[in-house]
């Protein structure tokens, strides 16, 4: 076992979020508390929760915390936009969400968020 400590912006890699893993589920409160959590550090180092992964030899196996690594990249992807932040330095896929003709691939998608045209069911809102 290796533990690593790592700043967001030192995450580096390709995960992949295998079938067994649910889908991710945070609403935006859950959001709301990762950055009011951030926030409360003032631009102090940030640790998150732990991260699990399983090396292999192209990409990481995401074991523990997609919910909080597709949170932040998808923030990071957002910021990217908006503004001259650079992109999220690591790459995220969801193996349950391929890339065929009916559908866009879950790295594609995540990758050009603000692009894509979601139909968004209504009790999101």
């Amino acid at each position: 076992m290796n533990i690593e400590e790592k700043s967001i912006g030192e995450i580096k890699g390709n995960f992949k979020i295998e079938a067994y893993q649910r889908g991710y589920r945070w609403t935006s409160q859950e959001v709301k508390r990762l950055l009011d959590d951030i926030m409360e550090f003032g631009g102090e180092r940030y640790c998150l929760q732990p991260i699990v992964v399983k090396p292999t030899e192209t990409h990481y196996e995401l074991i523990d915390g997609q919910q909080r690594l597709t949170t932040l990249y998808l923030i990071n992807q957002y910021l990217h936009h908006i503004s001259c932040m650079r992109p999220p330095s690591y790459t995220m896929e969801y193996t349950t969400r391929i890339h065929d003709e009916k559908h866009i691939g879950s790295q594609e998608l995540l990758e050009n968020i603000n692009k894509v045209d979601i139909d968004i069911p209504p009790h999101i809102h």
